[in-house]
């Protein structure tokens, strides 16, 4: 029994692990430019900012810094309202 149960958790974190590099690597694929994002009107400190903060790394350092901040609780930033979401966010 303790055999089947091992096996069981072992699928279980290969399928979220699976799931996870899926969900990241279709959202680095989504054809999402950076005026999209940023808004055509953005100052030129914002697209300084873009490229500093991280979107110009190889893809498994963003891979990793992805599931950094997923095990921290923070997932990101909204696209649609442009905040943090997550207990990094600075709200209680």
């Amino acid at each position: 029994m303790a055999i089947y149960v091992l096996k069981r958790i072992g699928l279980a974190i290969v399928t979220l692990w699976l799931l996870s590099v899926i969900i990241f690597f279709a959202g680095q694929v989504l054809p999402v430019t950076r005026a999209g994002i940023l808004g055509n009107l953005a100052s030129r400190a914002r697209w300084q900012r873009w490229t500093t903060a991280g979107v110009d790394r190889p893809l498994v350092v963003q891979y990793g810094s992805w599931i950094n901040g997923l095990l921290h609780g923070s997932m990101g930033v909204s696209y649609e309202y442009r905040t943090r979401s997550g207990r990094s966010s600075g709200r209680r």
